[in-house]
């Protein structure tokens, strides 16, 4: 969201009056005046969250918004600075910030129809605060004044980037429009809003179930099947959720139980195409209303790579060198396919001809050692099939790494109870950072959600606070991602408001005989979101809208993917691990083995972004009459897959509905920064050195988005950062032959 605004002239007369209303008019269904105390001043216990009483509390917003506003087109040249003009409008927008975000994530929170309503009005509320800065010629004016001053000053560097971001955002909000075009825009892009929320309310909403038999369950672990219910013709009955997806990919040996899981997962999305489609084009219209050719040039010109020939070369670049390997990852899955598949059909032989799987592979049979014998499928359950599937690539990756490098992810599994591994990672990132974390009482929106308080390890000064809320739960969002609920920033009184957030996972719930346990993959998620944790924590900004990762969004994933690279490193492995029954930690043999499997699915894996990345610049620099089409021939293209006509992968796709949206390239192009920064500083510094992590606390951390993404990376690194850590990183280098 975009924060904006604050008072000028009679600045703390307004101010206070405006506080006293606004706290004391919603302290008894929102603010908790304990968690108040502790500096925390927005919603996180929403039971008493009420619609009418909070759009109260939003227009009041918005009326004294323009108060401020209006105070500050009147002032007079003597009066232009950064002090007397910028400084209390930020001190406004910050002493509303908390409200209006954590009221906006009460719609991801909550599963209550009336959140919907909730969010639009908050985002609303956002919005006409945002307008009358950059709409109001007067306004404007001052603030150009204000600008035209800096360009000689060396003075607040903040201050002037924020500057620089009004003069470029106000043609980018159509200010420069004349005023019937100027409203045209602004019915476009509520449309969008509404599309955005309906689309995600839509999938936190359409949860099926898929019911097998326990044959069908073939591989699946023991500990999860323990977790779904059993109808009374004693099958299981599998959500189409995230996790059980994950796990019925890789651990079912069955294909035809893959193959339907993977088109009820992915057919979720059936009812959102439409509103996909309508959104792709309400973009196109908003670019060209403001100028800009498409979308995607629109979105990207604030960004690192500045516009769509920079994204396009930059994926068709990094391509080239990811295609043999996941060629010749593709060539040994067929391998061991076959070879499972020869092996069943003997065996059914011997034990009477047995339901099981069937193939033709004749066209691959001259590579082994066995008699091929072609059967046609008698059973109605099991279906043939030849080729590398879809479904099949998750799986057979498992046994290659299962066959190939020893590793069983079952046992694995077992190091890694979700309470060991929160209260190790944490101990890890405040060794690494210089922090302390300590678990605190607070009212959240859910029983299972914690809080901690975060200070400085040696001056014991407040840093902030953050929720897990770690656990799958009816109506909640879907998804992992990490929420700011409070930014960074200065607030009227002279104190610095500390940053609050959220991370947002759906980890299976523990039972009473059994812990959450994640796997080496779900170990991967923990350290990503929590990296978004502290990007969004340690922030030390003045401006709202600069805090923790308000950053130019190709940047946004770096600091977070670049933490995943502790869980690959044999010593992060060891002291994280801890078996939930007899607390051993992970064999040195199994952490190696595990190590060995590290690039096996790196190059498959990061073409499916790329595909991904294709798909969302082509939607939104060409269009689509046909998402579900289009999405199926940039698969067909780049992962040589043949995705089923009857799935609707791109209505699942939240990411390009919200923040993403032509710019689902961010995940690559931070993934070569992470790379750069890991390898240049902590692989050479040592990864636990704390020198190294105070370094990247304060230079990469702290300044949010205050500073641009390529100057953090140059003071971080020292030099000017480039693919080639990257390249030997993921062993694309050494795979790579030139045509």
């Amino acid at each position: 969201p975009t924060r904006m605004g604050k008072p000028l002239g009679q600045i703390f007369v307004v101010l206070n009056s405006l506080l006293t209303w606004f706290f004391k008019g919603r302290s008894n269904v929102c603010q908790n005046p304990y968690m108040a105390h502790r500096g925390m001043y927005g919603c996180y216990n929403y039971d008493n969250l009420n619609l009418s009483h909070m759009m109260d509390s939003y227009n009041g917003i918005v009326s004294d918004a323009h108060d401020v506003y209006n105070v500050l087109a009147n002032s007079n040249q003597t009066q232009i600075s950064f002090e007397r003009t910028l400084k209390p409008i930020l001190e406004h927008d910050c002493d509303v910030s908390s409200f209006l975000y954590s009221s906006l994530f009460a719609m991801s929170a909550l599963s209550r129809d009336d959140t919907r309503n909730i969010s639009l009005e908050a985002q609303r509320a956002i919005n006409t605060i945002r307008n009358d800065v950059l709409y109001k010629e007067a306004v404007y004016g001052q603030l150009k004044k204000l600008y035209d001053m800096s360009l000689n000053s060396t003075d607040n560097h903040e201050m002037k980037t924020y500057l620089n971001k009004i003069m470029r955002d106000r043609k980018r909000a159509g200010a420069d429009l004349p005023k019937n075009k100027r409203l045209v825009l602004l019915e476009i892009m509520t449309k969008i809003l509404v599309i955005e929320i309906d689309f995600n309310r839509n999938l936190d909403r359409d949860m099926d179930f898929v019911n097998f038999t326990k044959e069908e369950l073939s591989g699946m672990p023991e500990s999860i099947m323990q977790s779904f219910d059993v109808n009374p013709d004693g099958e299981y009955q599998l959500p189409t959720e995230n996790f059980v997806f994950k796990t019925v990919f890789e651990t079912c040996a069955v294909e035809n139980t893959r193959k339907k899981m993977y088109i009820a997962y992915n057919s979720r999305g059936k009812g959102n195409i439409e509103l996909l489609t309508k959104i792709v084009h309400l973009r196109q219209e908003m670019a060209e209303l403001l100028g800009y050719t498409n979308f995607a040039e629109y979105s990207q010109e604030k960004l690192m790579a500045k516009n769509p020939d920079t994204v396009w070369n930059f994926l068709q670049g990094l391509e080239k060198y990811l295609q043999p390997m996941r060629k010749k990852k593709f060539h040994q899955l067929l391998e061991i396919k076959t070879k499972h598949v020869s092996h069943l059909l003997v065996t059914t032989k011997q034990f009477g001809g047995h339901r099981t799987y069937i193939y033709k592979v004749s066209e691959v049979k001259a590579q082994f050692d066995i008699l091929v014998i072609e059967f046609q499928c008698k059973d109605e359950l099991l279906e043939c099939s030849e080729g590398l599937e879809v479904w099949d690539v998750g799986y057979y990756s498992h046994q290659l790494k299962k066959t190939q490098y020893s590793v069983n992810y079952s046992m694995i599994k077992e190091y890694f109870p979700v309470e060991v591994v929160s209260r190790k990672v944490m101990a890890l990132y405040e060794d690494l950072l210089g922090l302390k974390f300590k678990e605190v009482p607070g009212l959240t929106w859910a029983p299972d959600i914690t809080l901690y308080e975060v200070t400085d390890l040696i001056t014991q000064d407040l840093i902030g606070y953050f929720f897990l809320d770690l656990y799958v739960r009816k109506g909640k969002f879907k998804h992992e991602a990490v929420f700011t609920l409070q930014p960074s920033c200065m607030r009227s009184d002279g104190t610095r408001q500390v940053p609050v957030a959220v991370m947002v996972t759906n980890f299976q719930k523990p039972t009473s005989t059994m812990p959450s346990l994640l796997s080496h993959s779900d170990l991967s998620t923990f350290f990503h979101e929590f990296g978004h944790v502290m990007h969004s924590i340690c922030s030390r900004t003045e401006v709202p809208s600069f805090s923790g990762t308000d950053v130019q969004w190709d940047f946004v994933e770096a600091p977070s993917q670049m933490l995943v690279n502790w869980i690959w490193e044999p010593v992060i492995l060891k002291n994280m691990s801890h078996h939930y029954l007899h607390g051993g930690q992970l064999s040195d043999e199994a952490i190696d083995s595990l190590i060995s499997s590290r690039n096996v699915d790196t190059a498959y894996g990061d073409l499916q972004q790329i595909a991904l990345s294709i798909f969302d610049l082509s939607l939104h620099v060409n269009g689509s009459t046909d998402v579900d089409k289009l999405y199926r021939d940039v698969m067909k293209q780049y992962l040589n897959l043949t995705i089923p006509v009857e799935t609707h992968f791109p209505g699942t796709f939240r990411h390009i509905i919200t923040n993403y949206a032509a710019q689902y390239y961010v995940y690559m192009w931070s993934e070569v920064f992470s790379a750069d920064m890991f390898l240049t500083r902590f692989k050479t510094g040592g990864i636990m050195n704390r020198t190294v992590g105070m370094d990247y606390r304060k230079k990469v951390l702290e300044p949010g988005g205050s500073k641009d993404a390529i100057e953090i990376l140059r003071d971080f690194l020292g030099k000017e950062p480039d693919i080639e850590a990257y390249l030997r990183l993921k062993k694309f280098r050494e795979h790579f032959t030139a045509e």
